[in-house]
């Protein structure tokens, strides 16, 4: 910044540019004309840095898998391995209910 807050120094050339009425247009403008490497520069770094904060902000959504699908009823019990009464298993789980049944 200049004498004035009415103005902004360019770093580059020393020359000073009015901010009044206009904000930074002016000083943006001479930039851009003036010392365009430097410009192109400067907003590839401001692209940058949006680009970088829109990831930060989409990061914590996590979007549903589209893959994934519900199985109904009829597709679970279709891999459900079905045991004979005389299985140990089975016993023991009858068992289980029973005494569930019986005290509930």
């Amino acid at each position: 910044m200049s004498k004035s807050s009415d103005l902004a120094q360019c770093l580059l050339c020393k020359k000073d540019y009015s901010r009044k009425g206009r904000g930074m247009t002016s000083f943006k403008n001479h930039l851009k004309s003036v010392h365009k490497e430097q410009f192109d520069e400067l907003m590839a770094k401001k692209r940058k840095k949006l680009e970088e904060k829109v990831n930060i902000e989409e990061t914590p959504l996590q979007k549903p898998k589209t893959d994934a699908k519900q199985r109904n009823v009829a597709e679970y019990f279709q891999n459900v391995e079905l045991w004979d009464a005389s299985n140990p298993k089975a016993k023991k789980l009858d068992k289980c209910l029973a005494e569930n049944v019986s005290h509930g």
